[in-house]
């Protein structure tokens, strides 16, 4: 009757869930979050969060004052720490953000609180015609800094 598509058998059978995994707003949590898969945090999480390989949201509910390492980053809560991600940081109108920024992508929409440094780097081994050809390709290469504050303009929102 019911018939699961190739792509989702796939998913299951690799083990990787379909769905985001979601931690909850009365969740908290100390010490070292590691996932293979993607997660929404909606959680306070004190310490360290890992997903090398996956999306990481810290949600709107969220509170993580950790050290955040994730492919891609999408902050809508409260971050307090620093964030690396191999591919883009997303910093939405809802987040207040403090920390260092390592990323070769990032976006902070009109009305987010992010107080901070930012270095974009490329990943490992993307060249670039300005690159000498002498560095070594494993070694990123900072292409940007930025020091910045974004004030808050509504204070009443939280």
């Amino acid at each position: 009757m019911f018939k699961k598509s190739k792509s989702k058998q796939a998913a299951n059978q690799a083990g990787v869930p379909e769905e985001p995994c979601v931690l909850g707003p009365t969740l908290r949590f100390k010490g070292v979050l590691s996932a293979d898969e993607d997660l929404i945090v909606q959680a306070t999480v004190e310490g360290a969060i890992a997903i090398p390989r996956r999306k990481l949201t810290i949600g709107e509910q969220g509170k993580g004052k950790a050290d955040i390492q994730a492919l891609q980053f999408i902050a809508e809560g409260t971050v307090e720490g620093d964030i690396h991600s191999e591919e883009a940081v997303i910093i939405t109108k809802t987040a207040d953000v403090s920390g260092n920024i390592f990323a070769p992508r990032i976006s902070i929409d009109n009305g987010a609180t992010f107080n901070g440094r930012i270095e974009m780097q490329r990943t490992r081994g993307a060249k670039s015609s300005e690159q000498p050809e002498d560095q070594a390709a494993d070694e990123p290469v900072v292409e940007k800094t930025l020091e910045m504050v974004v004030p808050v303009k509504d204070s009443a929102r939280r």
